[in-house]
């Protein structure tokens, strides 16, 4: 079982770079912006180029629709940034060990904690986001039901985030978590699916699933269960 956040548009603030930033205040000081912009010119190359290197599973995931920015912008990609390697040096969010030492290696290359904090201090001299207004010219969120018309790869295009959690369970017994620990830490719209086969295997897919740490998880049958009903949504606080 599949799980994470509906991104259409993302609400709550879910992390999601490439938002529509129409809504968002230009108020902010320009100097502290400028330097702030100066951080994330620094720091996202270099983290880019040592993770392709080293770890390019952990880039891609680190870098999952974020991208460098300017202006007010660089506020909201920062920001993620900078939340995302907290998750990665816990090895949550689907990072897992391979997060860990990716983080080690990062802080080994400048991007420690000192870094971090500077980036931190020119956000606290920027104060908290306003939140963005829906934009009336997108399209409304789709439903549950409607995900459930889509593809495995289509749904994780329109989320545009890693999975929260995966869950993988045989028949009549106690499962295990390949990504997250079952819990729900940010408020928002959550995605709950089977992404299984029917007619697969059960320890067939049990194996594939262990093997992809959250990725995805291929073998033989028909169309997933989501799409026969085991679909739902709900919204955390």
């Amino acid at each position: 079982m599949g799980q994470g956040p509906l991104a259409e548009p993302l609400q709550h603030g879910q992390e999601e770079a490439s938002r529509p930033l129409s809504a968002l205040p230009t108020s902010k000081d320009p100097t502290v912006l400028a330097a702030l912009d100066d951080w994330e010119n620094t720091w996202f190359p270099i983290a880019d180029a040592t993770l392709t290197r080293h770890f390019p599973a952990v880039r891609d995931l680190l870098f999952l629709n974020l991208t460098q920015t300017e202006g007010i912008e660089v506020i909201i990609s920062t920001s993620t940034f900078i939340e995302r390697l907290a998750a990665m040096a816990k090895g949550t969010e689907g990072y897992g060990e391979d997060g860990k030492a990716a983080r080690a290696l990062l802080e080994a290359r400048g991007l420690d904690a000192t870094a971090i904090g500077q980036a931190e201090a020119l956000l606290a001299k920027l104060g908290p986001m306003e939140p963005p207004q829906p934009d009336p010219q997108l399209p409304k969120p789709r439903t549950a039901e409607e995900f459930a018309k889509l593809s495995v790869a289509d749904i994780s295009k329109a989320i545009g985030a890693p999975p929260t959690m995966v869950l993988v369970a045989p028949p009549s017994n106690a499962g295990f978590a390949v990504v997250g620990d079952g819990t729900i830490t940010k408020p928002g719209r959550y995605l709950v699916l089977c992404a299984i086969p029917t007619g697969a295997d059960p320890a067939a897919y049990m194996a594939a699933a262990a093997k992809s740490k959250g990725g995805p998880v291929e073998v033989p049958g028909g169309p997933p269960h989501y799409m026969e009903g085991m679909i739902t949504e709900f919204t955390a606080q």
